[in-house]
């Protein structure tokens, strides 16, 4: 049954807003960030459809998202060295941005190292290596970013894997306390945010937009859509994919020697240590990468099955096919988006309406600056 809004509603939460963000995950709430500190008089108001941000921002691995050798090289094949290296620069300031406006302290920043392994060193690695670190050096004003870790592989426990190589500007995340800590940011800065708020239409006027809920409507002089793996539906043209990933926790090991983020299969795998000795392992997308362009945020038997195999074929002194079931704790799907140029995206779908995306898994470290862009955007509109 429809209720409608009181006076006093339709006074303070469902005011006019200078503009209205549809999604409050993380490029929605550093978008926000941005918008109300260069404009501290307008009125911004998030609209959230679930009790909190959901889809990617506090159902990912935790990383920091730095990225990895295999990731860069594959993504300067792709678009060319420039455009990898404009995203790297992206996620190095990116990450920096996270770390100073909310503090190591509140998001869980665990400045371990990232690792990335391989069955084998690949060939002609350590020359593919030599001329990544070139390239960014210049971008992170140190010589050797990535550095070769083969000796460090007994140390940490695992199996099966022949060479590696380290990096120190990886690093784990709370994902949780992240986007607490920036929700509570924002709200402090006088943001409105609406949890519940599913929209169902939006529509245009003639100098602004309604968007409408199944309660109650919002009138916004500007839109924008930041709804990351929905966008899928809410704005086709943007050529956005949706791509599920799925996580899965231990329980505690005792023994536990890992330490760090780690990336296997060009980042189709990934893990870490968390608190209490406990091993996360997410991916193995590429398992099933139909399946996983979906918008259902439940697990599926392949993917489950593939990541509990790794962990059967890395970690055999905590895992086996006998007791691989009753030694995972927690499985649960997060929604990424995906886009064929793995670069973030921001379009203007009409007058006042905006679409943007992150892109690719790497929001964490992408966000923070992107959003400066989406705000400019917006700001100059």
């Amino acid at each position: 049954m429809h209720t409608a809004p009181s006076y006093w509603e339709q006074q303070t939460w469902l005011r006019p807003a200078d503009v209205a963000i549809v999604g409050a995950g993380l490029l929605g709430l550093w978008t926000a960030y941005e918008l109300k500190r260069q404009r501290p008089h307008w009125r911004i108001v998030l609209l959230e459809r679930a009790p909190y941000a959901q889809g990617a921002s506090a159902r990912n691995a935790g990383f920091a998202c730095f990225g990895s050798p295999s990731e860069m090289l594959y993504d300067s094949r792709l678009n060319g060295e420039d455009a990898m290296l404009q995203v790297v620069e992206q996620r190095y300031a990116g990450i920096g941005k996270l770390r100073r406006v909310l503090g190591d302290d509140a998001i869980g920043f665990d400045h371990s190292g990232g690792y990335e392994c391989y069955p084998d060193a690949p060939a002609e690695w350590d020359e593919k290596i030599a001329g990544l670190n070139k390239l960014l050096q210049p971008i992170m004003g140190t010589p050797q970013a990535f550095v070769p870790a083969h000796a460090q592989l007994p140390a940490m426990g695992m199996h099966g894997f022949g060479a590696m190589v380290a990096n120190r500007l990886e690093a784990g995340i709370d994902s949780g306390a992240m986007v607490a800590a920036l929700s509570k940011l924002v709200q402090q800065l006088g943001v409105q945010v609406l949890y519940g708020a599913e929209v169902l239409a939006k529509e245009p006027a003639a100098d602004h937009w309604q968007l409408r809920t199944p309660n109650w409507q919002l009138r916004a002089s500007q839109v924008l859509l930041a709804t990351n793996a929905w966008l899928h539906h809410m704005a086709p043209t943007l050529g956005v994919v949706p791509a599920r990933g799925q996580v899965l926790v231990s329980k505690p090991l005792p023994g536990l020697a890992l330490q760090g983020t780690f990336h296997f299969d060009e980042g189709y795998y990934y893990w870490r240590h968390l608190p209490g000795q406990r091993l996360l392992l997410g991916g193995a997308r590429n398992a099933d990468v139909a399946g996983e362009q979906t918008l259902e945020m439940t697990t599926s038997a392949p993917i489950q099955q593939a990541l509990e195999a790794f962990l059967i074929r890395h970690f055999p002194q905590y895992f086996t096919p006998q007791n691989i079931v009753v030694q995972i704790e927690y499985r649960w799907a997060g929604l990424m988006a995906m886009h064929p140029q793995k670069t973030p995206v921001l379009t203007q779908i009409a007058p006042g309406l905006w679409a943007a995306m992150c892109c690719n898994g790497m929001g964490v470290a992408l966000a923070p600056r992107f959003a400066e862009t989406v705000a400019s955007a917006i700001l100059t509109n």
